[in-house]
This record gives C-alpha cells, sequence and structure tokens, in this order.
C-alpha cells in the first residue's frame, strides 16, 4: 500500500439540501457539484435527532452522538442543573474532534469556520473560529497569529454577518460578501499553509434558507412579498457556492480527496407549536400573572414581531436624553434575561412539573435535580414522562399529520456519559409536514422573519482515488464522517465511537491496503468556561435568536 499520507478536504455546506441541489442540477446550474457527484459518490446524510448545527457539526467531527459530546443546543445548562442557561463555546465540547485525533499522529489540520468553535483551541496546524467569536476585535485564531494574516489576506474578513439587520436587501448583500471573503481565506490558507487533513464550512446557505425560503416556495404564505425581487435568491447563493466548490476543487491536489457535506437539510417554516403553553394548559407549567406593563408589552410584540420589538427597545434605549444610571440598568437588565434569568423568574416552580427548555425538549423538574423540584425521582418522574410522551403523540395537525417527528425519551434519542443533561423528553417538530396556514388552535406559533428551517436529511458527496464514480449509497449518518475520513488516513477509531465507515463509498482495492482498528476513547477533558462578557453574550444571543435558536 502506497504509505504517502491523502489529502482531505472537508466542505460543509450549512444547511444544503438536496431538494435543491437536484434541480439546479439538472438544469446545468451547478456543473462543480455535478461534476464531483459523476466522478465520485453520493447520499443523503441523516442529522442528529435534533437537527440543529451545534449538535450536528459537533456529531459530524467527533463521530458520537450528543449523550457523548454534551452538545444538544447552541445553550447550556450552568452547572448541569440550574434553571439559567448560558452559551455554549469550544470548551463544553467532551469529545475529541476528528482534527484533535489526527493531529494527535502528527497530521497537520486546517479548521476554517466551523460554527461551534470559540474560543479557538490548539491543534497541529491552523484554526479560524466561526459563528461562536463574539467580534472580530477578539483573538479568533491558532496560532494567535493568524489573526493578522486574515486580515492582511482579506480585508475586511467576519466570522459571521449581522443577522439582526431587517433590510433584505442589505442582508442578500451581506451574504454574498461573505461568501466571496470566506472563499478568498480558504483559498489563501489552502495555497500558504501545510495541511493533511481541511475542514471549512460555510454557513450561508442556512442564513439564506432561513430568511429567503418563501422566494422559492409558492406555498409559503409570504411567498408573493418575496418573490419579486428575492425569489431565486436562495437558487443563487446555491450557484455561488457551487463556483467556491470549483475554485476549490481547482486549488487541492489532483489525488486528493474532498467532501461535500451538510449538517442538516431545510424546508418550509410555515408555523411551529408552542410547547411552554401547551405545558400550561395541561397543568404541567405554572407561570405568575403578567403586569399591566408585561401585558401591553405582549401586545406590542405579538403586533411587530419579536425581532422588530428588540430593534425598536435598542433604539429607543440609546437616545441621547437617557441617563447613565438608566442605560446601565438597561444592559444590566438585557444581560439577566441573556442568561435565562428573566425566563425563570417567571416560572412558578413550586408547581411547576415540566417545562421546555428551547431544544427541542421537555425537562421534568425534578427534586434533588433542579434548583426547586417538585417530582420525585424514579417512578413519580418516568410516569410523568411517560404520560406526556402519550399526549404528544396524539396531537395532530388539521391535515391529520403528527405535530412532532417523534416523541423519545432521552434513553431513547441518546447514549452515552451525558444523557443526563439531555430533556427528559426529545419532540423535534414536524415542520416539513406543517399545513401552510397556521392552525387555528392556541398552540400555532409563526415568526415575523424567517420562512425556513432546518430538515433531518443533509447531503453527502465524496469523490477521489478509490471512492466509486456515479455511485449512491444508503443510510449514511453524519456520526459516520469522522471515522470514514479516519479510515482514509489508516488511523484508528476511538473505541466508543458511534459512526461507522462507510465502507460503500470504497472500492475494493482502496478497501483491501485498510483495515479498521479501534483504540482509546473519544471522551476529553471539558473546561467549561464561560468566556464571554455580558456584552459578547447578549450580542451572540441577539445573533442566535435571529435565527430560531433561542426563543
Amino acid at each position: 500500500m502506497d504509505t504517502k499520507s491523502p489529502k482531505v478536504m472537508v466542505l460543509g455546506l450549512d444547511g444544503a439540501d438536496s431538494g435543491i441541489i437536484d434541480p439546479l442540477m439538472a438544469v446545468g446550474k451547478l456543473p462543480h457539484i455535478a461534476s464531483l457527484m459523476k466522478e465520485g459518490t453520493r447520499g443523503s446524510l441523516k442529522s442528529t435527532v435534533m437537527p440543529n448545527s451545534f449538535p450536528a457539526w459537533v456529531s459530524c467531527l467527533t463521530g458520537v452522538n450528543p449523550g457523548k459530546h454534551g452538545i444538544y443546543w447552541p445553550l447550556i445548562r450552568r452547572g448541569g442543573s440550574a434553571y439559567p442557561l448560558r452559551l455554549m463555546n469550544s470548551s463544553d465540547i467532551r469529545a475529541k474532534r476528528l482534527w484533535d485525533l489526527l493531529g494527535a499522529q502528527g497530521r497537520r489540520v486546517g479548521v476554517v469556520n466551523v460554527p461551534t468553535e470559540y474560543p479557538p483551541a490548539e491543534v497541529n496546524g491552523f484554526l479560524v473560529c466561526g459563528a461562536l467569536t463574539p467580534g472580530m476585535d477578539s483573538d479568533f485564531t491558532y496560532p494567535p497569529g493568524l489573526r493578522d494574516e486574515v486580515f492582511a489576506a482579506v480585508p475586511g474578513y467576519r466570522c459571521e454577518i449581522d443577522y439582526a439587520d431587517l433590510n433584505l436587501e442589505r442582508l442578500a448583500d451581506q451574504v454574498l460578501g461573505s461568501i466571496e471573503n470566506r472563499e478568498k481565506l480558504v483559498l489563501h490558507l489552502l495555497e500558504e499553509r501545510d495541511w493533511d487533513l481541511f475542514v471549512a464550512v460555510f454557513t450561508e446557505t442556512d442564513l439564506t434558507q432561513h430568511k429567503f425560503w418563501a422566494g422559492i416556495d409558492p406555498q409559503h404564505p409570504d411567498h408573493a412579498r418575496f418573490e419579486k425581487r428575492y425569489g431565486t435568491f436562495v437558487h443563487k447563493v446555491y450557484q455561488r457556492l457551487d463556483e467556491t466548490v470549483g475554485r476549490v476543487i481547482q486549488k487541492i491536489p489532483e489525488d486528493a480527496f474532498i467532501f461535500v457535506i451538510s449538517d442538516h437539510g431545510f424546508g418550509p417554516f410555515y408555523q411551529s407549536f408552542s410547547l411552554p403553553r401547551w405545558l400550561r394548559e395541561n397543568g404541567y407549567l405554572d407561570v405568575r400573572k403578567p403586569t399591566p406593563w408585561a401585558r401591553i408589552k405582549d401586545l406590542l410584540v405579538a403586533a411587530m414581531g419579536p425581532q422588530k420589538a428588540r430593534w425598536m427597545k435598542r433604539t429607543l434605549s440609546s437616545f441621547k436624553g437617557a441617563s447613565k444610571k438608566n442605560r446601565t440598568v438597561r444592559i444590566q437588565r438585557e444581560r439577566d434575561e441573556s442568561q435565562g434569568e428573566a425566563a425563570s423568574k417567571k416560572i412558578v416552580w413550586e408547581r411547576t412539573k415540566a417545562y421546555h427548555t428551547a431544544d427541542y425538549g421537555i425537562r421534568i423538574n425534578v427534586k434533588g435535580r433542579e434548583p426547586q423540584g417538585i417530582v420525585a425521582p424514579g417512578a413519580e418522574a418516568n410516569l410523568l414522562t411517560k404520560e406526556m410522551a402519550e399526549k404528544l403523540k396524539r396531537l395532530r395537525y388539521s391535515n391529520g399529520e403528527p405535530v412532532f417527528e417523534a416523541v423519545l425519551a432521552k434513553e431513547e434519542a441518546f447514549s452515552g456519559p451525558f444523557v443526563q443533561e439531555a430533556p427528559d423528553l426529545i419532540v423535534p417538530i414536524n415542520h416539513a409536514k406543517a399545513p401552510a396556514a397556521p392552525e387555528q388552535w392556541n398552540y400555532a406559533l409563526t415568526h415575523p422573519t424567517l420562512t425556513g428551517t432546518h430538515a433531518p436529511q443533509g447531503v453527502f458527496i465524496g469523490r477521489g482515488p478509490g471512492i466509486r464514480a456515479g455511485a449512491i449509497i444508503q443510510g449514511a449518518e453524519i456520526v459516520d464522517i469522522t471515522p470514514t475520513i479516519l479510515y482514509l488516513f489508516d488511523a484508528p477509531l476511538t473505541e466508543d465511537m458511534d459512526g461507522a465507515v462507510l465502507f460503500d463509498v470504497f472500492t475494493p482495492e482502496l478497501k483491501a491496503g485498510r483495515k479498521v482498528v479501534r483504540k482509546g476513547s473519544s471522551l476529553k477533558d471539558r473546561s467549561g468556561e464561560e468566556v464571554l462578557s455580558g456584552e459578547e453574550r447578549q450580542r451572540l444571543e441577539e445573533r442566535l435568536r435571529n435565527l430560531g435558536y433561542i426563543d
């Protein structure tokens, strides 16, 4: 067998969906992706149970399920049991990444814009952080000196764009500008830095589909508003990223392996389901009665939408006439709210049996586990979980489709040492089957700016020496990416890795020279420290709210 180290390029297109790719490819509008499929292997890639970028990318790049890496959502529980949440950071990930495993064997690695990576960890190579970067004045690279090189190569480079911009024209310009700059940086680093593995994620597909999906969906209630100016914008972004794929192919060696993958797919967002309201009406959750001012505020938010309401709040609060004292109080209050303290204070915990955790989940208010738990652990908690699960499984939209894709106990959904940090019930909403018109019940939720949302099936494309040409694989999952790439490097998988090598991708000749070896554990130490200031945390959480990740 040739002992020369392979070079492997992984291009992540966040949220890329075959339902968009295939029709565009059929009319010749994605020539580079089409070429990869013709010369290589393709298939669907099943995401995590909760098809969210944060657990999905971590599972993709560790090969383990969230129960073994500890990331279920961009927000995590403080100390594992407190009610208020905080934003995750890279030190909260408790499994070794692909680049950790390869770097330990002396392979040189490059990482650009993986959403979960901030602060930058030491790697055997280089790393540029992604969506959790609080600002471009922060230290967002490893080694630290790479930061100056980034700005020299790509003046004005940003790790993430301004999701809060309500002007669609400006937002569209930002998306295209971001692709341009990210591409420049990736091409620069491919040429100037030494690497064996290079992982780069383009998140612009995700943002575009969240904000502009209505333009390509005639069934969407907002289609008419989007169609004239933005009816093809989603397609335009896919076509622009196809150009990026082509330029990357030109830059990497001819005998390099290239994988184009997505962490999940995409589909329409017509409506969601209010779990907190359902919990209240079914007697599981008790909240304090709102004050008169709070009622007025709720009416304003309902009329304007939460994003516009937050924008107005910021604008009014920043008037020059506001006193320093008032500004200080406002900032502190917003910091408290961003930490989840305001939300938890609205709940009457001594009369609450279960509550919504903002991550497709419901958590039981268990004695001894929660700060003010009232449900006895063991039989009582298990009975309550089963009771709620049975009720939720019976819920149907008016078209007869189930409201939830699945209703799972955490032990059914996950395995590993960190399962107890997951919600007790996992209930991903069945967005794909929701009617376009909001249901006439108390639980229907719409969103003023989101028109598309995540779907469970992402994409997989692979090409390289020893990868089958024109083949289609079945049953691939997001956790299979890391073991498959380790296999190409003849590197051992860990003993507790959940993913499997995608053998159907490879020719018999390639497989004849390799074998699967398992050694060691994926588990790594976690510092789990808060790394953001109050202002940075507020800025990042606002960004996530604008994508619907935080209520």
